[in-house]
């Protein structure tokens, strides 16, 4: 049950909303990469299209939306890149 909470003092009002964890719409090639780097500290790129089956463009694409979702973190820069989960 979610509860919200009403505050009132002169002159204000304070309305308390609780959080909820909404769960994001991945893919199931996003998931598969997301699990991938969950076992791993970071990898690059390269190592992940290896690991997963998927093109340079595909993996790329997916990577940019899971970057985007909050779910990984970029490292560095260049042919050095790697990605991380948060």
């Amino acid at each position: 049950m979610v509860s919200i909470i009403f505050m009132t003092a002169p002159n204000s009002i304070l309305v308390e909303l609780p959080f909820t964890d909404q769960t994001l719409e991945l893919s199931p090639e996003s998931k598969q990469i997301l699990m991938l780097l969950k076992q791993s500290e970071s990898l690059k790129r390269k190592e992940i299209e290896k690991a997963v089956g998927f093109s340079q463009s595909k993996t790329t694409r997916l990577l940019k939306e899971l970057l985007e979702a909050k779910q990984i973190a970029k490292i560095g820069s260049g042919p050095t890149t790697k990605y991380k989960t948060i």
